[in-house]
Order: structure tokens, then sequence, then C-alpha cells
């Protein structure tokens, strides 16, 4: 089903990430996120889906994977970067847990 033009989407998870098989930080990305219990989806991009790869490599001007976004208020994406960066952003939400 299409969405008419301007209509609002419901974003259901708190983290998108792109991600490639045989990748050892997309792994422990969603390990990361796994071990919080955040909700977040996983895009696999696998064999054939070169031309998808190439076109989200460009939109988000990153060359690695994975590739991390975070749900923000309002159901707006933000792109937060790759491993080591969903890693430190985690990082802070650890210490006002404690």
């Amino acid at each position: 089903m299409l969405l008419p033009p301007n209509s609002p989407v419901k974003i259901m998870h708190e983290f998108i990430l792109f991600v490639k098989a045989g990748c050892n930080f997309c792994e422990k990305a969603t390990s990361a996120l796994k071990e919080r219990n955040l909700s977040y989806k996983e895009i696999r991009i696998g064999h054939g889906g070169e031309h998808l790869s190439s076109e989200v490599k460009e939109a988000f001007e990153w060359d690695t994977y994975p590739m991390v976004l975070r749900k923000t208020e309002g159901d707006n994406l933000i792109f937060v970067g790759g491993c080591s960066d969903l890693l430190n952003l985690l990082h802070p939400i650890e210490e006002l847990e404690e």
C-alpha cells in the first residue's frame, strides 16, 4: 500500500541499522542494542543489493557498515554514524541509569 504524499509515518523502532552479512562491527552494534533492550530494525544489505548499498552510502555520505539512525521526538530520524558512534551514544545513557 502506498501512502499519500505528506502522510504521517509511525516509526516503530528506536534505532534503524543498515548492516551487511559478515560485518563484525554490525554484529557488535546489534549486540549492544540487544543487551540494553533497545528496539531496532535491522536492514540487511545482501547479495544483489549493491545498487541499494551505493544509494544508501551516498545518501548518508558514509562508506562503512553499520549505518545507524535514531528516532527522535516527532518520529524524525537522525543519522548517528557507525558502530563506535552508536557505542559512544549509548555510554552516557548507561551513566544516567547508574
